[in-house]
């Protein structure tokens, strides 16, 4: 019997860190990953020396501790990482983020941050145990820290922060940002270990937002690889990994139109049964041609953040548009795609702008949810994340909750991080349950024996296509309610 060869190179351990708690994305992260760790493994798989392997707590599979999460001291105990790189981008996940740290470092073992929580709460996050952050993107920086990291001597590694003699450092740049990111490599899915199988594959061709919207935290310059670039990995995934469903994951996908509409030309010249998923903003329907381009294309779901009815909560947001078009922008997405409507209920007005009641603006967005009629929805209570302009306007008034009260963990959308005006908190924690519970209600479980019954007919007077998306909109419901149920059942008497 012929002995394994031992393989000597040095393990980094990437780890995307697992949601704190049930919510409309676990049953999708199981089937999917987050795309930032997996380009830092590539990159870093690169390097002479080193392997690297992928944990992503969301779909993990391999062994888990008591409360069912990656057990890192077995992981540790049967492959021990020299480096531990962990996704700090949710400011939900830090936490838990937090606690990998510790235990790592415990062990001795050099740990990496990098993410946008992390980039805006650098010296809170050096503070919990971990020993170099970086700003911007990992990519660029991620062999250099490698190969520096026992002797720790950062200095002239651009865009990092770490603590030194007890003095806290800053490289500059400001953030590390990839001109030229059609040199990155090709996301190598193969280093996530101990996961469901991926079904749908993240993909991204533009990075950077300048959009400004007052609640988000993705801003800069934007940036963007060619359209062949992208067409590429999805053609290598299609090849090598027989991937059929993709989400490209840029927050705007319309942000470089001409190269957005050539990548779909290209894939409709090449592959006919694809499907993708797109974010894009709602104004975009305004543009019929290029939406039935992506339609021929193979996108089959948008992703729209509508965020409000209200005109005077778009302009706090500093959204863009108004009210005026949007029942009719909602009609023009529907009739092409499945729409994922994506809404932010109690958003905090302006001090000069006249306040709404909290049953005026319960109504308003219960008129245009029903008119509307999404296939599928989030609605999320304001989220003040850190680095965003409106966390900085709730902290000069002086109604945001301390972490106390609201830790980081429930920066989810599912509770309320501030003191609201014109209700009161449980008014506005209520109507925002209210909202989903009526969308997602228990009623539509009744629907399901009535598709199938009316099956025969409606597919063939309304074709295929329509039964199946109104088949899935049943489903979704109904499913859609079992999760609110589970929540409600775990969190609400917290």
């Amino acid at each position: 019997m012929v002995k394994e060869k031992q393989d000597n190179r040095r393990l980094l351990r990437v780890i995307v860190p697992s949601y704190p708690r049930l919510n409309i994305f676990s049953r999708k992260a199981k089937r999917t990953t987050a795309l930032g760790p997996i380009m830092v493994a590539t990159v870093a798989n690169e390097l002479q020396g080193w392997r690297v392997e992928v944990i992503d707590g969301n779909n993990f599979k391999g062994p888990r501790d008591k409360d069912r999460l990656p057990d890192h001291r077995v992981l540790q105990r049967e492959d021990k990482a020299s480096v531990v790189a962990i996704y700090c981008g949710l400011s939900s996940t830090i936490e838990k983020a937090w606690e990998i740290a510790s235990f790592y470092h415990q062990q001795g073992i050099f740990v990496i941050a990098g993410g946008l929580h992390a980039y805006y709460c650098t010296e809170e996050t050096l503070n919990h145990d971990f020993d170099i952050v970086v700003h911007g993107d990992g990519e660029a920086v991620i062999q250099q820290i490698l190969l520096v990291f026992e002797e720790k001597n950062f200095e002239n590694i651009p865009g990092v922060s770490y603590f030194k003699n007890g003095q806290f450092k800053r490289n500059g740049p400001k953030r590390n940002e990839i001109s030229d990111l059609d040199s990155l490599p090709f996301p190598d899915f193969n280093l996530l270990k101990h996961n469901n199988k991926i079904k749908t594959y993240p993909i991204s061709r533009i990075r950077g937002c300048d959009r400004n919207c007052e609640y988000c935290e993705v801003r800069g310059k934007v940036r963007f690889a060619s359209p062949k670039h992208l067409f590429d990995i999805v053609d290598w995934l299609v090849k090598t990994r027989k991937a059929k469903s993709f989400f490209i994951v840029d927050d705007n996908s319309n942000a470089d139109h001409e190269g957005t509409k050539k990548f779909f030309e290209m894939i409709l010249a090449k592959y006919k049964r694809l499907k993708f998923v797109v974010q894009v903003r709602l104004d975009n329907a305004e543009n019929i041609q290029f939406l039935e381009l992506m339609k021929k294309a193979g996108v089959k779901a948008a992703c729209i953040g509508v965020e409000s009815p209200i005109n005077e909560e778009l302009e706090a947001m500093k959204k863009g548009y108004d009210s005026s078009q949007m029942l009719k922008w909602m009609k023009i997405w529907q009739s092409l795609f499945w729409v994922h409507a994506m809404f932010i209920f109690g958003y905090p007005l302006k001090e000069k702008v006249t306040l709404i009641s909290a049953r005026e603006r319960f109504m308003l967005w219960k008129r245009f949810i029903r008119k509307a009629s999404p296939d599928s929805i989030q609605i999320m209570l304001p989220i003040p994340l850190p680095g965003t302009p409106l966390r900085r306007r709730l902290e000069r008034k002086g109604k945001l909750f301390s972490r106390d009260i609201v830790p980081w963990s429930k920066y989810d959308g599912n509770f309320l991080c501030f003191e609201p005006e014109n209700m009161t908190s449980k008014e506005l924690r209520e109507m925002h349950i209210k909202l989903m519970s009526r969308f997602y209600n228990p009623w539509s479980i009744f629907r399901i024996p009535l598709k199938i019954i009316t099956f025969p007919l409606q597919s063939l007077f309304l074709g295929l296509e329509d039964w199946s998306r109104g088949w899935d909109r049943v489903l979704t419901r109904f499913r859609g309610h079992l999760t609110i149920k589970e929540w409600k059942r775990n969190n609400l008497r917290r």
